[in-house]
């Protein structure tokens, strides 16, 4: 009797964790991801997300469905999944770097971004990931300090060093002084510096100091 109960239990058990397995319906949360419908798709696997989760393909739609829903932790967080059982995983890993460039994590943006770049993908996928370099390097920029500096030297001759003049100088029509001084030519030479440095605070505020 005790055997039977046992064999009952046990099929009870089976029937249960395969009709739990079945609830999660891949394909169609694929498919409705790739229609263009991430709202329904993000609200499809967060239902089913204790059955799915640790399923690869479907951390994939999960993700990609949560960044693009604006859940960029939970995307995030999926995706890491996918790439610690898939790692050659290219649309995973495109996907995880979308979610850290969306997130501010540009460090780790890049990284990923750099990693797809060596797997060799096709054109337009190289084009896609180097908008995104060229975005993080822009908004780097934006808050990283700069500085320029420069030295500039010069050398000429001068016909007329002491701007000398025999004109007179009147007042009332009378002669109030005259220079009578003589032209004087020589060589000159110059050296002027410089530098600027600017500092981002903030998106509304910069320091800049400019010294010549």
């Amino acid at each position: 009797m005790k055997n039977i109960c046992a064999i009952f239990a046990g099929t009870l058990f089976s029937i249960g964790a395969t009709t739990s397995v079945a609830a999660v319906d891949v394909d169609a949360l694929q498919s409705t991801y790739q229609q263009g419908q991430a709202a329904s798709a993000y609200e499809y696997a967060v239902a089913h997300r204790d059955e799915g989760e640790g399923d690869p393909r479907f951390d994939l739609y999960y993700g990609m469905a949560a960044i693009d829903t604006g859940h960029l932790n939970e995307g995030v967080f999926a995706l890491e999944r996918v790439l610690l059982l898939r790692p050659a995983s290219q649309r995973a890993r495109l996907e995880l770097a979308r979610g850290y460039f969306l997130l501010g994590e540009d460090t780790r943006a890049r990284q990923e971004f750099n990693m797809v770049l060596e797997q060799n993908p096709s054109a337009t996928v190289q084009a896609n990931v180097q908008r995104y370099l060229d975005a993080i390097r822009l908004r780097e920029g934006r808050f990283r300090p700069s500085s320029t500096a420069y030295v500039e030297f010069g050398l000429g001759h001068d016909d007329n060093v002491s701007s000398a003049t025999d004109d007179s100088f009147q007042l009332f029509g009378s002669p109030l002084f005259v220079v009578n001084s003589s032209k004087e030519s020589d060589q000159f030479h110059y050296v002027q510096v410089g530098g600027t440095y600017n500092r981002p605070i903030n998106p509304q505020y910069t320091f800049f100091a400019d010294a010549d």
